[in-house]
């Protein structure tokens, strides 16, 4: 077993701060924005150095997301930084339609993740944030383990083309991976190998994976210790150095795939788009018995469909009133109501 040593404590944002100036001054197109804690979130650092490459948004998490999608557009990297329940939960809506379905190219970084924000209660603690973000398209989440690796896996997000979710803690963790070590987005790391157990871990547990691998190892138990620093298989990893980077991006439906926006049930899509006329007169509508679905059962008060339905729908164009009006009629003698129509 490979036994690592501790050589400092540092907190995991402050390698953050120092991986976002590092990568700034690599490529001046990577921006910062912050919900008005860039102190917390150490991106002082970026602010002093490059102003004009700062946009302090103020306590609008929502309106940071779409001021960095809008400036992705523009050829900018945005990295927004925020306490991670706030740039994952409050905003989950903006980062899942005006990020990850268009692949926009944004970094979030989540400080104060978990419940290193002890002092501060629940409702600044976030333990979901992980699963939000890993069911999201085109999301790649990075959870370092230590200073060094959040500094390293930093400099990586900033050439990954696509939207990235950085998971930090607040509070100091100790030091014990190498310097300037190559992060490596989509590949865990071997710590110490094992043949008893193997015990995965990322962020802050994985230094107390390591300590308690030794412990196992002192009673006769070989422990594998593996840092899942990316914690799952997510889309392609692409580089801005690669050519194909638009062949691997997320598969989006063409027009004759989309989801329609009417009902998913095929006998109502094509009643509606039948009652399309644009003049103001009543049109009949001939509904066949086998558009009718044949799933639901038939009862007093969910009558059968009738064998020879008519829907007469009466459409008149209005301003402020686009949807077409449908009557259904069962024959001249007796009148029933459609179950779709409830």
């Amino acid at each position: 077993m490979i036994h690592y040593e501790k050589q400092s404590s540092k907190e995991l944002r402050a390698g953050m701060g120092e991986g976002l100036v590092e990568a700034g001054r690599k490529n001046e197109n990577v921006v910062a924005l912050s919900a008005d804690v860039k102190g917390s979130v150490k991106m002082d650092g970026f602010a002093k150095e490059f102003p004009e490459r700062f946009i302090q948004c103020g306590i609008a998490e929502a309106n940071m997301v779409g001021i960095a999608a809008g400036l992705s557009l523009c050829g900018k990297v945005p990295f927004i930084g925020g306490f991670a329940e706030f740039v994952t939960g409050r905003v989950y809506d903006q980062i899942r339609q005006v990020v990850c379905y268009s692949n926009k190219n944004v970094k979030i970084c989540g400080s104060h993740a978990g419940i290193s924000l002890g002092e501060d209660g629940a409702t600044h603690q976030t333990m979901e944030d992980i699963a939000l973000m890993k069911v999201l398209p085109n999301m790649t989440v990075l959870v370092p383990a230590d200073f060094n690796q959040a500094k390293a896996a930093t400099l990586a997000a900033a050439e990954h083309v696509g939207p990235v979710y950085l998971r930090l803690g607040r509070s100091k963790m100790p030091c014990f991976l190498p310097e300037n070590e190559k992060f490596e987005i989509g590949k865990a790391q071997l710590l110490s190998e094992g043949t008893d157990v193997t015990l995965f871990a990322c962020g802050h547990l994985v230094w107390e994976a390591l300590q308690a691998a030794e412990m196992l190892e002192k009673v006769g138990i070989s422990c594998e210790v593996i840092n899942t620093a990316r914690p799952a298989p997510s889309s392609p990893a692409r580089s801005t150095s690669s050519t194909a980077a638009s062949a691997t991006a997320w598969p989006r439906p063409s027009p004759s795939t989309a989801p329609r926006r009417w009902s998913t049930w095929p006998w109502t899509t094509s009643l509606a788009r039948a009652a399309r006329p644009t003049r103001c007169s009543p049109t009949t509508i001939s509904v066949p018995p086998t558009s009718w679905p044949r799933s639901m059962p038939s009862s007093s008060a969910n009558p059968a469909p009738p064998s020879n339905a008519t829907a007469r729908a009466a459409v008149c164009p209005s301003p402020t009133r686009s949807r077409a009006t449908i009557l259904t009629t069962a024959s001249t003698t007796s009148r029933r109501t459609a179950p779709w129509s409830r």
